[in-house]
C-alpha cells in the first residue's frame, strides 16, 4: 500500500514543483524588471536638472536626486530617510508642502537661499495620491533661477548706467542749445564755445 501510495503521489509531486520552479522564475524575472526599472528611474532622476525631493507618508524623504543634493546643499545619504524639519531646509519648503498636502492643489513660490553665491530656487510642491484616495505624501521641483535672475539684474544695471550716461551728455546740448536761441547767438565771443561744447557733448553720445 505504501508503494502504492508513493507511486501514485510521484506525478503530483512532480506537478507541484514544476510549479513551484515557475513560481520560481516568474519572481526572479519580475524582480529583475523591477530593478532594472529602479536603476533606468535612479538614471533618469540623477541626469534632471531640476532638484527633485519625495516624501512618503510618513513625511520622510524617500527620493533626493543630485539636483536637489547641489540646490540645498545636502547630501544624499543625509537626506533619504529624514523629515524636511530633520534637514534644516528653507522653512518655505516646509510650508509648500504643507500648505499643499492640505489643500491638495499645486503651492509654489520663489525664494532667495543663503549662501556665497545665493541661489534663487523656484520651488513647486505637489501633494500625491495613494491608491486609498489619501493625500498623504508629496513632490518637491526645485528650479534653479539663478542664472535668469542674475541676468535680469546686470540687464537692470546696464539700463542705469546707459542711462546715467545718456542724460548728462543729454541736459548739456539742451542747456547750451537753450542759451544759444535766448541771445547768446548774438554774441560771437561765445556761439563757437558753445557749438564746440554741443560738438563734443554729441560724439560723447555717439
Amino acid at each position: 500500500i505504501w508503494r502504492k501510495h508513493l507511486a501514485e503521489s510521484a506525478p503530483l509531486r512532480e506537478t507541484t514543483n514544476s510549479k513551484l520552479r515557475e513560481t520560481i522564475e516568474e519572481l526572479g524575472t519580475t524582480m529583475s524588471s523591477l530593478r532594472a526599472e529602479k536603476r533606468r528611474t535612479e538614471a533618469v532622476l540623477a541626469q534632471m536638472t531640476d532638484g527633485i525631493v519625495a516624501l512618503d507618508s510618513k513625511g520622510k524623504i524617500d527620493v533626493f536626486n543630485h539636483a536637489a543634493a547641489t540646490l540645498l546643499d545636502r547630501s544624499k545619504s543625509e537626506a533619504l530617510g529624514k523629515g524636511l524639519v530633520d534637514l534644516d531646509l528653507h522653512p518655505e519648503i516646509k510650508r509648500l508642502v504643507s500648505d499643499s498636502l492640505a489643500s491638495g492643489t499645486v503651492r509654489e513660490a520663489e525664494v532667495k537661499l543663503p549662501g556665497v553665491p545665493w541661489k534663487v530656487v523656484k520651488i513647486r510642491a505637489a501633494p500625491l495620491q495613494a491608491e486609498s484616495g489619501r493625500r498623504d505624501s508629496a513632490i518637491v521641483i526645485l528650479q534653479d533661477l539663478t542664472d535668469v535672475r542674475r541676468h535680469e539684474n546686470h540687464q537692470k544695471e546696464f539700463v542705469s548706467n546707459v542711462s546715467h550716461e545718456l542724460r548728462t551728455p543729454i541736459t548739456a546740448v539742451r542747456s547750451t542749445a537753450e542759451a544759444l536761441l535766448g541771445g547768446a547767438k548774438n554774441d560771437p565771443a561765445v556761439v563757437d564755445k558753445f557749438l564746440n561744447a554741443i560738438v563734443a557733448e554729441s560724439e560723447r553720445l555717439s
